[in-house]
């Protein structure tokens, strides 16, 4: 399976800064990410929206074949 992991616009931003603030990552990457989300739509990949789940609600979406499916199809 090929899947692709979004978020909504102000989640991304959110979780990018926070790498910011840490050290992990430089200001720069919060546009050219924010920048890139409508690519995330073109692609043929399974999309799951993880805006506001935690990585134990993203693994069992993961698992039980929850989301969006391809090209932004409802399963």
């Amino acid at each position: 399976r090929v899947i692709s992991l979004l978020c909504e616009e102000e989640e991304l931003r959110k979780r990018l800064q926070k790498d910011v603030n840490a050290g992990l990552r430089e200001e720069t990457v919060i546009g050219r990410s924010v920048a890139r989300i409508g690519l995330y739509e073109k692609l043929g990949a399974e999309k799951i929206d993880v805006s506001g789940l935690t990585p134990e609600r993203t693994a069992e979406k993961i698992l039980t074949g929850e989301g969006e499916g391809k090209r932004g199809e409802e399963r």
